[in-house]
């Protein structure tokens, strides 16, 4: 790509962008949510400008609290359990370490919801709602910033019957 999106928040790059709005399913609503796509001009007239952003504009609010939901209906979806000992075959735990850490991702997800910030901040928000859920393990660009979460996803366990 030859060029840096450095000036850019990690929220809003092209690859961190998509990976957090497919993982919430923000694609095939029946209305129309706009978002804007960046490009870099290149000087070359036989080059066209590469993408290097989006951004959800006035829809990142909604998006963000669309996100809120889906993480806060996850969170509701298990109980805490060390072990699962006590948890009934078929039922979702976790320990309560992560359980405390992703409801405290929430927690700060709600409370930016709830100020004016410009829609940048919603959209970086949605991100790192979608790394403490899935995590960071498939996302070079979180990997490249230092952001390494396990996600909740993969700290969820079921009890099975063995």
């Amino acid at each position: 790509m030859r060029f840096s999106r450095d000036n850019i928040i990690i929220s809003n790059r092209c690859g961190e962008y998509l990976n957090a709005h497919k993982y919430f399913g923000f694609f095939g609503y029946e209305q129309d949510f706009e978002v804007s796509l960046w490009f870099i001009n290149t000087l070359d007239i036989n080059r066209y400008g590469a993408p290097c952003g989006f951004s959800s504009g006035e829809n990142a609010k909604y998006f963000l609290l669309s996100a809120i939901n889906t993480s806060r209906d996850k969170l509701e979806s298990v109980i805490i359990s060390e072990d699962g000992s006590e948890v009934e075959i078929g039922q979702k735990y976790v320990k309560r370490e992560d359980y405390e850490s992703f409801r405290n991702f929430i927690s700060r997800a709600e409370m930016v919801s709830v100020f004016d910030v410009p829609n940048d901040i919603y959209d970086y928000n949605v991100y790192l709602l979608y790394l403490a859920n899935y995590g960071s393990q498939d996302d070079i660009g979180a990997q490249f910033s230092g952001y390494k979460y396990q996600g909740f996803d993969n700290q969820i366990n079921i009890k099975y019957n063995y």
